[in-house]
């Protein structure tokens, strides 16, 4: 298997692991995740975060970090004109 097979794959194997995320977007319904996913999608949540942050057990151990680590997590991304 030369390169660019092999680069192809790896690629396949990764679109291939989001269906059923993408499956549950379309449909609304929900997808299994394991405790490293949730970390993840609630460290995105915390990044892209402008105003709120929702926690239904109140839990913000995860946003009250990654703020006093990186100041820059108190506003989320916001455009910038230059």
């Amino acid at each position: 298997m030369d390169e660019i097979e092999r680069q192809f794959a790896e690629w396949q194997t990764d679109v291939d692991g989001g269906e059923p995320l993408l499956h549950a977007l379309k449909n609304g319904s929900s997808v299994e995740a394991t405790a490293d996913n949730v970390t993840f999608y609630n460290h995105l949540q915390v990044r892209w975060a402008h105003r709120y942050l929702i926690s239904s057990i109140d839990d913000f151990a995860l946003a009250k970090k990654m703020i006093s680590d990186n100041s820059i997590f108190r506003t989320g991304f916001m455009p910038k004109l230059d």
